[in-house]
């Protein structure tokens, strides 16, 4: 199980409170649960205030069934994932009408492009020397074998992101083409300015694409963990394909278009330092002060850009 380095701790515990800033809160201190179970109701909470979404076996008994209940009443998204998703995964342990775990929503959350899962720690689950949580434990295992990595947000909590893969080679050597991801005009990452009339090239809007990309990543949290996922796929072998260019998975000094905008940008602001310091992430959890959350922003994200006119 690994650890995050500073920058990329700073980086994503930022990136995760604002998101869950963006959505009302679930109070689960209003579960009807067992003295026993509501002694662990402060992990669930943690889980819960950093979460996009909830994913929990339909049925469930226990503190899983009424965090259904409380998810449903409060009127957030439950067993539907979505892109960029970081979600609470709950689930039923050893008793009476358990249910299995949400092994299939996962694989669903996986496949639309989840950011990552929020569960128990290892000392939780029978690795771990707790016996009881074996819906936790299939959980792990699956995440395991999924390819994602676990490291630990707080002695009780952990977070499971994507393992960036290496680019397989077939048997003669050879490495197979790319997944390259389209950034044409209509994506999240496409150009959105268009050259005026007395202009013969596109490259004449590389720096109002620029000056866009720049400020909606300092300004809207959503882009920019699309553009952390983006910066994910792209160190793990993948490319971009710019309808206008072709695959483009590196900047050349020979040729400028909105993609090598793109990545440069994209290295600048996720590359590591040269030496990142390991962090003991429970030891900066509590900074985060995760029980009370900041009202949302009242900006409004653009959905359209024009270019000033001279």
């Amino acid at each position: 199980m690994s650890r995050l380095p500073l920058h990329d701790l700073t980086l994503l515990l930022a990136d995760l409170n604002k998101r869950a800033s963006r959505y009302p809160p679930v109070n689960l201190s209003l579960a009807k649960i067992s003295p026993a179970q509501r002694v662990h109701l402060a992990k669930d909470q943690t889980k819960s205030n950093l979460a996009t979404a909830l994913l929990a076996t339909e049925g469930s008994t226990g503190a899983t069934g009424e965090y259904l209940r409380l998810w449903k009443a409060a009127g957030r998204r439950v067993n539907l994932p979505q892109l960029n998703d970081l979600l609470f995964v709950s689930s039923n342990g050893l008793r009476s009408g358990a249910k299995p775990p949400p092994l299939d929503l996962i694989r669903r959350a996986i496949d639309t492009g989840a950011l990552g899962f929020l569960g128990d720690s290892p000392s939780r689950r029978p690795e771990g020397g707790n016996s009881y949580n074996v819906g936790e434990q299939k959980v792990a295992d699956l995440l395991r074998t999924l390819n994602h990595k676990e490291t630990p947000l707080s002695p009780l909590v952990s977070l499971w992101t994507p393992t960036p893969q290496a680019p397989s080679t077939s048997p003669t050597g050879e490495t197979p083409p790319l997944k390259a991801l389209d950034i044409g005009r209509k994506t999240i990452f496409g150009n959105p300015f268009f050259p005026r009339p007395d202009e013969k090239h596109m490259g004449k809007t590389l720096p109002d694409y620029k000056a866009y990309l720049d400020k909606r990543l300092a300004t809207d949290p959503t882009f920019r963990a699309q553009a952390l996922t983006l910066k994910s796929h792209l160190d793990s072998g993948g490319a971009l394909f710019c309808p206008g260019c072709g695959i483009s998975t590196a900047v050349n000094p020979k040729h400028t278009c909105h993609a090598s905008v793109l990545i440069s940008t994209l290295n600048s602001l996720f590359t590591a330092p040269t030496a990142p310091t390991p962090v003991d992430l429970s030891t900066s959890l509590p900074l985060l002060n995760l029980t009370q959350r900041p009202p949302p922003s009242s900006s409004a994200l653009l959905h359209k850009y024009s270019r000033p006119s001279l």
